[in-house]
């Protein structure tokens, strides 16, 4: 049983993708007194099976458990996409 076990997880790795989606939310901007500026981020991720629709304002996901996310923001934010299955 366990070479059959290990056929039907090669498939299931095949057949199903997953994906880590970190998308940085804007936070403050701090200035320094010698005049510089630093912007802090609130990054937000989620694992993802399928990425509906993915640009800098508008995010559609489809998470593991089967729940929707969809995110839409004003302004663009910074993401990263990264395939770990």
């Amino acid at each position: 049983m366990k070479i059959w076990d290990k056929i039907v997880a090669k498939i299931d790795a095949w057949l199903h993708d997953e994906f880590e989606v970190t998308i940085y939310f804007a936070g403050e901007v701090i200035e320094k007194p010698d005049g510089s500026k630093i912007a802090t981020g609130n990054p937000k991720t989620y694992v993802c099976s399928k990425l509906i629709k993915v640009t800098e304002t508008h995010f559609k996901l489809l998470t593991t458990d089967k729940r929707l996310v969809e995110i839409k923001t004003v302004a663009p934010v910074g993401y990263d996409v990264v395939k770990i299955k």
